[in-house]
């Protein structure tokens, strides 16, 4: 685990004093090792300032976080191959992934990186150095952060944001999903090797779904277990944690669960009572008004984003990740993915009764396709703050590809449906849940955790609203880079 970082000058500068600033932004990833590969060099040193790799104008780095035991410091090398793997294949073989990927590119290694998107199943990017050639990649559902961008010294590829910032480049996007990247002749070129696509949907039984969802999720979770002793679980009580606690108590998994909320909110009260039910253990984490003060610049800073909504999801899963750190359970699992897939948003029944079933079909799409920007970028780089590697079963390209088959009338009933989420309400049913899960109605997190009144008091206290008082945060960061 860590953060990964390639560059290309336009013209013959040298890339390396480029690469060094944006591995020094991103050192709260990974400060365990650092390394730096060109053309005809490769160095790996436990103080970045110790790195002395010399001029070339293509490059690429890793910072170093060792999360299990056969994790290793990049760059890696093979032949005429210089490699940054920033991610996980599941299942886990316990072999180091960047060793795993370094091993496929053999014979036609422009290829080969192709074929890593269309054959592993993870969470992933990669950079490769290959005669010359700078290869980029992110796996097909963009589980693992990837951004890039160019000025008129450079192109450059980072997992965070700010490492682009930091040198310069303003116009920042993230690095679609399931393509390959190569710099030739001065351009750069995206390659589509395996998206998502909408599928038909099929004629199914809500038995044989129940049945082949189940079967999904337990190859999911599986697969994403192997090899670890001890996970933790951000469990709020609702269907999506629930259903995941109970699967991975059947499989024998050792988890922890780990639920936050505010003082006087509901969250937490309600999460020991459905653990307690589930009989596994919990670990409850109360937050304050001040602790939420406190910790906000800090997750401005690492979501990359001034949105208030975005702010107030992160800001309890910033408390769950620093908690499963403190308990030294540095894999942390998720249920963020459920709501996309299943339709769990208040929102879905608006859009069925005011556009009807196909475009309820569309904008379940849609959400699930762009997920990566929405969710999953925010949630990986709270978690990487604290040394935490996040897994989200749900995220599974075979489990996605099954649900979006699945019709929308055995998710949402009716433009009127209240609960949602039928087919997993069912699901929830099945694995012997208490009813009060299956037959509750979803609660956001911002609100029941209490966080979205915390921050409106903050901001008032301010004599602002929340978005100008996030805007202002956002302002002082931007003014200290």
């Amino acid at each position: 685990m860590g953060s990964t970082a390639a560059v290309i000058c336009k013209g013959k500068r040298d890339s390396t004093r480029f690469l060094l600033k944006m591995l020094s932004v991103m050192s709260h990833r990974g400060s365990e090792a650092y390394g730096i590969a060109t053309d005809n060099a490769l160095e790996v040193k436990g103080d970045l300032k110790k790195l002395t790799v010399t001029e070339s104008n293509v490059s690429i780095g890793y910072n170093f976080s060792k999360i299990l035991p056969w994790d290793k410091p990049q760059p890696v090398s093979f032949n005429n191959v210089k490699l940054t793997f920033h991610g996980r294949v599941f299942p886990n073989k316990e072999m180091s992934e960047s060793d795993l990927i370094l091993g496929l590119f053999e014979r036609e290694p422009v290829k080969e990186a192709e074929l890593i998107l269309e054959k592993l199943n993870g969470a992933y990017s990669f950079a490769a150095l290959i005669d010359g050639k700078l290869i980029v990649g992110r796996d097909p559902l963009g589980l693992k952060p990837l951004y890039y961008g160019e000025n008129h010294e450079v192109y450059a590829f980072a997992t965070e944001k700010k490492a682009l910032w930091s040198i310069g480049i303003k116009n920042v996007k993230s690095f679609p999903p399931g393509f390959i990247g190569q710099i030739s002749n001065g351009r750069l070129s995206l390659k589509p090797i395996k998206v998502l696509k909408k599928p038909k949907t099929e004629s199914i039984s809500a038995d044989k779904c129940i049945r082949h969802l189940k079967k999904l999720l337990y190859s999911s979770i599986s697969d994403r277990i192997y090899g670890l002793k001890k996970v933790a679980l951000a469990f709020s009580g609702g269907l999506d944690s629930s259903i995941l606690a109970a699967i991975m108590k059947e499989l024998g998994v050792d988890v922890q669960l780990i639920a936050v909320g505010s003082e006087g909110s509901h969250d937490y009260s309600w999460a020991l009572e459905i653990a307690e039910e589930i009989g596994l253990p919990a670990d409850l984490k109360i937050f304050k008004a001040d602790d939420v003060r406190d910790v906000l610049p800090i997750v401005l800073w690492l979501i990359e984003d001034p949105n208030p909504l975005s702010l107030s999801i992160a800001v309890p899963f910033y408390f769950v990740a620093e908690e499963s750190s403190n308990l030294r359970l540095n894999v942390l699992f998720s249920g963020q993915g459920g709501d996309e897939l299943f339709g769990g948003y208040k929102k879905y029944v608006d859009i069925y009764k005011s556009l009807g079933r196909e475009a309820l079909e569309n904008e379940i799409f849609v959400d699930v396709k762009m997920s990566y920007e929405k969710n999953f970028e925010r949630d990986e780089k709270v978690c990487a703050y604290h040394k935490v590697e996040l897994r989200l079963p749900y995220a599974d390209w075979s489990l996605i590809n099954y649900s979006l088959r699945i019709p929308v009338s055995l998710k949402v009933l009716s433009p009127h449906d209240q609960l949602r989420k039928r087919i997993l309400r069912k699901l929830a049913e099945a694995l012997g849940l208490p009813r009060c899960v299956y037959e509750g109605k979803k609660r956001a997190v911002q609100y029941s955790a209490g966080i979205m009144k915390i921050l409106r008091k903050i901001a008032k206290e301010e004599k602002s609203t929340l978005k100008d008082y996030i805007r202002r945060e956002w302002i002082k960061l931007e003014l200290k880079a």
